[in-house]
């Protein structure tokens, strides 16, 4: 059990700087907290985004032309 509860608050933790990395477009954290070979498929762009690189640009987007789109938990 106790290990359980360890991997969920890491999770946590992931979640709370994966957080801080939306709402600050912190681009030494998108690409410590990203896979540098994820690939994100979006309307922006015609070729599939690449990592943290290639999630920042897209996060400058979608903040400020969406104040609904932040990276807010739900509990």
């Amino acid at each position: 059990m106790k290990k359980s509860f360890a991997v969920t608050e890491r999770n946590k933790a992931v979640m709370r700087r994966f957080e801080i990395m939306i709402n600050t477009n912190d681009k030494a954290l998108a690409d410590e907290l990203i896979c540098a070979d994820a690939l994100f498929q979006t309307p922006v762009s015609p070729t599939p985004l690449k990592g943290g690189r290639g999630i920042y640009p897209l996060s400058i987007l979608c903040v400020p032309a969406f104040p609904m789109f932040n990276g807010k938990r739900n509990k």
